[in-house]
């Protein structure tokens, strides 16, 4: 079994992490400046910003190991394997 690729590039990473945040600031802005909308949209889109950003600064590889490990464990299982007889 081969490590895993990501295809997801440096600068694309990066691009997604600021875009991310202005997403937030300009919520946040909103909200201060009394816009209804910001407000209303605020209990939504700033949590999923957030798990966002900590999905780009690697939860995910965290535990994309696990994954890894799991299929391995599973591909040496021998209740997996059928039996002769």
């Amino acid at each position: 079994m081969g490590k895993p690729g990501y295809s997801l590039t440096r600068q694309a990473f990066w691009v997604s992490f600021v875009l991310a945040w202005c997403v937030i600031l300009a919520i946040v802005y909103g909200a201060l400046a009394g816009q209804a909308q910001a407000v209303a949209l605020a209990p939504i889109v700033v949590p999923s910003m957030v798990l966002m950003i900590a999905a780009l600064l690697g939860i995910h590889r965290a535990f994309g190991s696990m994954d890894m490990r799991a299929q391995a464990a599973a591909a040496a299982s021998p209740l997996d394997k059928p039996e002769a007889g």
